[in-house]
């Protein structure tokens, strides 16, 4: 388990996800409103990368 508050930036978030999706899907817990959207936390699940692309299946 990785908590965001940890993760220095972008790249390091993207390169997380991408090795966790070695092993099936990941899962993020997200807030909301961090992201200006309504509501509170949120849980997304990923699951796969396209990095021709750069785009993640959510």
């Amino acid at each position: 388990m990785i908590f965001g508050s940890n993760i220095p930036n972008l790249k390091q978030f993207k390169r997380i996800i991408i090795d966790g999706l070695s092993h099936g899907f990941v899962i993020i817990n997200y807030g909301r409103k961090d992201v200006k959207q309504v509501g509170s936390g949120h849980f997304l699940p990923i699951a796969a990368y396209n990095p021709k692309s750069d785009r993640f299946l959510i």
